[in-house]
Order: C-alpha cells, then structure tokens, then sequence
C-alpha cells in the first residue's frame, strides 16, 4: 500500500498492508507509489537503453532494437530482453551480452528473416525467441531488477494487437520518435511515442535517429547499417579486362561457408561462402574477424571490401558475425571445364585420372595435379591444410568435388583455374561406366549393285551387353559427331548390324541379293537415321562411331578399297584389308559382291525355304513353330547372335515345334534340308 513506509517483520499485522490483483497482473512492475517520495524520481533522459524500433513484417520478418542514448560504451552484461505471449508470463528471454557503442543499437532478428534483415542484425534467433512474436506479445526490456522500456501490456492478451498511432503492433514497423530519450514502462502514454510505418519498412534498421546524439560527447561513428547488403552475384561480376567490377566496394554479405580454413594460420583465416545464388572467397588478417573459427555449414555475416587476388574476386572482412550453424551446402555442380563461372563454385568432375601420379608430390604449401575424363583435363589444387594433403595419390577413375578456385598472373587471360577439394570425403571412385564395345566392323565403299545406292558398313557389338545405339551418331573421316544420327535399334552382344546408304524399301532386296532372308539381320537406313549420308571413297576413308555424348567410341579407318570388295576390321578397328572370298566368313553377293554383312552365313539353294517358310509367334517366350511350304526332313537349329547353338533338333513335316530355354533377346533360327539352308531371326522375351 502507499502508506506503507517501512517494513515488517510480524507477518500477523504485516499481511494487512498489501493491495491484493488477480494472477499475472503486472501493469505496476519496475515501480511503485509511496507517499515516502512526493513525486517518482525525475528522469534524467538519455542515460538508459530502451527499445528503438520495433518490426513485425510478414512470415518471419521479426526484430527488434534496444538503443544506447548515453555518450558512452555501455556494457550489456545484465540486460534482459523477454517477451510475455498471449498475456502469459515470460515464456522467452535474450541475455544480451558484450558491449553497446554510444548511439548505436543492438539488433535481434529471427534466423529466417530476409538476408537483408540477418546482414544487419547482431543476432539472429532460431525459434522459440523474444523475436518470434505476434502482435499481442509484449517485449520487456530489463536491466537487472529494474524494468527499463515495454512494448505492449505485459501480462496482458489484447486480442490480437494494441494499437499504436496509424497502426499497431501486429504487421507494422515501429520506430521511436527522435525526441524520446528514454524509455516507458506505462504502455498507455508509451505507445504515443512511436512513429508508425507500413509492414516490412526496413530503411531504418540497424540505426536509430535521436535527439540524443546532439549533446556532448561526440557523435558515434557512423552505424554499420549504412554499409549496404548485396547478394555475392552482384559483386563478383568481371569485366572483359578479368577485372572485378566491384573492386574497392564496403558492403555486407551473408552466405553459408565451405570447406575449412585454407589458410592455417595465426595471421589470417581464409574460406568460401555461398547464398545459394552465387560463391566468393573471403581472406582477413583483421584481429576482430580472426576471431570466428572457421566451420563448414555456418551462416555468417562479413562486413568488409571486394578485391581480387590472382584473378580470384574476394572480400576481404573486417567483421565476421555468426549468425547460425548446420546450414545445408548448395548441390555441386558437374562439369567438364573450369573457368569463371566455377570461381567459388561447388563442383563435381567425374571419372577423372591422373595425368601424371608423380605430380601428386605431397609438398609445400600445396601442389597441382593435373586430371583428365579422357577428353578434359583440369587443374587439381591440393592445399596443405586439407586432410587429402597427407594421402597417397589416388588411383584408377575417381570422382572429385571441390571449390572452384583461380590462380594467375595474367588476369585478362581467363586463366589459372583450378578445383580444390576441401577434404579426403571428397574424392570418391567413379561409378563404374559401361562403355559399349561398339566396332566399325566391315565397309562396303564401293559396292557393284547396280539396283539401288548400295555403300553400306557394319556395326559390331563384341560386348557382353545389349547395346541401344539410340542418341548415338556416326560420321566419316571428318570425325564430326552428330553428322549423322542413329535410330533406337538394339544390337545384342555377339551381332553386326549393316547401315546403308538407301531406303527402308529396299532393305529385304539388299539382303536376298547377299543370300539372306529377309529379316535375317538388322539394316538402319537412309531414311531411318538423320542427316546425310557421307560418301565413302575407296580412295582410303573411315567411319567414326560416337555415343550420345558425342563421346567417339571407336573409329575404323581404311587407306584404300577395291570395287565391289569390303574392307574387313578386326574387333579394334585395325584393318584386315580386302574380304576375300572363303575367308572370315566372307562369301560372294549375287550382284558379285564380296563380304559378309551381318556377320551371317548365306543361305544356299533357299528356293522354296525363303519363299514359303515362316515363325509364329514371334516375338515369343521361347516356345513357338516354324511352317514350311512343303513336308520334308529338316534339321532346326537355334543359336544365340554369336553362332552358338543353343538347341538342335531333326523332324519329318512341315510344321516344326520348337521349345528352346533362352534369356530374352535376339537369337537366330537355321532352317537346313536336302534343298538348302536359310536363317531367320527370332526374339525371345
């Protein structure tokens, strides 16, 4: 009570003297009413911290600053910032800690609020915090026992806001009149001190204007707020010259670091960051921002100027600030090449060798190595404060991830890239890649049909794969890929499948006149395939081969052909030469041709046999029968695409059962009586 002047220790008469409120009634915290004193102390102004804005945006756009009116550095050991939600008790409280500058404030924002927002916080919090609030949590701003500033009622649940000016205190930004010195801890005359702006209204943050900071002593610095936060991006853009067009420019950037700190030193630190848009290296000697230890998956604030070292653009901070850890990295990149566009980039290049295992030297402040996929080599960087320093060089096809990076003397060369892994985990052993077995068998240059266009080459799968050429393509000595492109066509393992240079029309008349059936072997086209055929010359030519990737995949080259002769290849692509009749299975065309396309043996005498006879069902399961045209003693023979006979059986009829145990694919069916021999191709499924 009032009147109360001194204290009791007979609680019998001392339980009189108190005035008796319902639970959680605050509104007289911080102060009290005595007839001891004849009016509260005055207030000297200016001499204690307080709440200076106030911002409650849209998602979690959430902060708030406490301001130091003093002409001192004040020590925040002993400051409390604590929020009562929905009118409860304090469910969350900040202890700040460190040291204000006078006439600067301390910033606390949530740990999702806009980059922008992080960049200039002091502090950012993870959820729950004083920051996640809504516009019915009060703040209370504490200096040990003493209630020094609130926002709101504490103790209080107004619904869903308590109005302020214009606006309130749900989705506006609050910031505190220039001619407030000091702060308020009756929110019925304190909420007339604040002006009011619309929601997500930054322009003041990380600053406050005062009358304050007019009288003596001097005007602090000016408030880091006024250095401007730009996305990594926009500062690391080039010019023609190589020359980083933001040299020499202060700002703020936020980002997630990379890797460790390659520098392994007293005297400095050096790391990566990155936004999720783009990466820059940063590089300080400065004491203060020496003091962050430097771990992958923080979120840090830097404060400092672009430059550029050896073509690589950094910034170089004198103020590093941690805001939060455990951030996820970006996804790398797979690449082939290095260049600007990898500069602090996470990049992946796969199923890379050394070029050469003694440049892996395991020396001096770090060494390059060159690697290569087969047809791109690069620059390995392996600097001495990784963990991969110490490790034997690695060997076969790996896979590296690391940190593009860039090291030259010449800027306007665009040169010096280099790739940095930033530990052991990040060389990994490529994924074994199946490369087809794909060889440019046999070619026909020269051919003396006269029926039709008839060049023609063979391609052979000497694989234990089924090969799709779908996506690949094929060109002549030239040895351009994409020349001309291949349909979808399966070429098992063990078969040659013949590419000419005519219609689809005429197909089973090409393979009649070499003693074929029609639809014995596989023929791609002029009109299945795309682009045109090139010409090839018995003046000495070649076929190139080359997988979807464009990637060549072998290359059969001849320095002159007969006519109406092919030239063989064996299973490398070398040349054998002419095919000459009886040998490797070469025989003579009816058009007088010699080869062997389709790497099959002729029929001989077919007559009624390809005239007459056929398989159904096919495809099948690997039962089906065969229909002759006329009844007969035949021998049935069922052999895989290389020739090996996987059954064998002799009948007496015309209609033949056959019940063969196959793996599904493309086999061939051999039809032999006293009238001849003919081959068929059946699919099994």
């Amino acid at each position: 009570m009032a009147t109360i002047d001194a204290g009791s220790t007979d609680w019998s008469t001392g339980a009189a003297e108190w005035d008796v409120y319902p639970q959680n009634t605050w509104t007289d915290m911080g102060m009290h009413t005595s007839n001891c004193a004849s009016s509260p102390p005055p207030s000297t102004g200016c001499s204690e911290l307080f709440f200076s804005e106030y911002a409650e945006g849209s998602s979690n756009n959430k902060y708030v600053e406490v301001y130091n009116p003093t002409g001192s550095p004040v020590s925040l050991t002993g400051y409390t910032v604590y929020t009562s939600v929905n009118g409860g008790s304090n469910t969350s409280a900040f202890i700040m800690s460190g040291s204000l500058a006078s006439g600067d404030v301390y910033m606390i924002s949530t740990n999702t609020a806009d980059p922008s927002i992080q960049a200039a916080a002091d502090t950012s919090l993870g959820y729950p915090s004083i920051v996640h609030y809504n516009g019915d949590d009060a703040l209370i701003l504490v200096n040990g026992s003493d209630t020094l500033d609130v926002i709101g009622v504490p103790g209080v649940d107004p619904g869903s806001e308590w109005p302020v000016g214009t606006g309130s205190t749900k989705d506006f930004t609050l910031v505190r009149m220039a001619t407030i010195d000091a702060g308020s801890t009756d929110w019925s005359t304190g909420a007339a001190e604040w002006d009011v702006y619309p929601q997500n209204t930054w322009s003041d943050m990380g600053m406050h204007t005062s009358n304050c900071a007019s009288s003596p002593p001097p005007p602090p610095p000016p408030p880091t707020g006024n250095i401007p936060t730009y996305a990594i991006a926009d500062v690391t853009v080039v010019d023609a010259g190589g020359v980083a067009d933001s040299l020499g420019v202060e700002c703020k950037l936020v980002g997630t670091v990379m890797g460790i700190d390659m520098q392994g030193s007293t005297a400095a630190i050096q790391f990566t960051i990155h936004d999720g848009i783009g990466g820059i290296g940063c590089y300080s000697s400065a004491p203060a921002a020496q003091a962050y230890s430097v771990m992958e998956g923080d979120q840090v604030r830097l404060i400092g100027t672009i430059g550029q070292f050896n073509g690589l653009t950094q910034i170089y901070p004198d103020s590093i600030v941690f805001i939060s850890s455990g951030n996820a990295l970006p996804t790398a990149t797979v690449v082939t090449q290095l260049g600007e566009n990898t500069e602090s980039e996470l990049v992946t290049f796969k199923s890379a060798t050394l070029v050469d295992p003694s440049q892996w030297s395991g020396s001096g402040s770090g060494f390059n190595v060159d690697i290569t996929n087969g047809t791109d080599t690069i620059a390995l960087r392996i600097d001495n404060d990784v963990d991969l320093y110490s490790q034997p060089a690695p060997t076969g096809a790996f896979d590296v991830t690391g940190i593009g990076g860039q090291f030259t003397f010449n800027i306007g060369n665009f040169d010096g890239y280099q790739l940095l892994p930033r530990y052991t985990a990040d060389i990994v052993p490529a994924a074994a890649v199946y490369v087809p077995k794909l060889v440019i068998s046999e070619i026909m240059p020269g051919s003396n049909a006269s029926s039709w266009n008839a060049d023609w080459f063979e391609i052979h799968n000497y694989g234990d794969t089924l090969v799709n050429l779908a996506g690949m393509s094929w060109d002549d000595e030239s040895g351009i890929s994409g020349t001309v492109g291949l349909p979808s066509v399966d070429v098992a393992p063990g078969e040659a499948v013949v590419v000419w240079d005519d219609v689809a029309a005429n197909e089973d008349s090409l393979l009649v006149s070499w003693k074929l059936s029609p639809g014995a072997v596989q023929v791609i086209s002029l009109d299945e395939m795309t682009g045109s055929f090139p010409s090839l010359s018995q003046n000495g030519d070649g076929i190139y081969l080359f997988d979807a990737a464009g990637i060549e995949l072998s290359n059969s080259v001849y320095a002159s052909a007969s006519a109406g002769t092919s030239v063989e290849f064996d299973s490398t692509g070398a040349s054998l030469g002419d095919a000459v009749d009886g040998v490797n299975g070469a025989y003579t065309s009816l058009n007088g041709d010699v080869g062997s396309p389709g790497n099959l043996a002729p029929n001989t005498n077919a007559g009624e046999l390809i005239l007459n006879g056929r398989i159904y069902p096919n495809p099948n399961t690997g039962v089906f029968k065969i229909e002759m045209g006329v009844k007969d003693n035949y021998t049935v023979e069922v052999m895989d695409v290389r020739g090996s006979v996987l059954s064998k059986i002799t009948v007496e009829g015309n209609i033949i059962p056959v019940e063969v145990n196959a793996s599904p694919g493309m086999y061939l069916v051999r039809v032999s009586s006293a009238e001849g021999t003919v081959t068929q191709r059946v699919q099994v499924l």
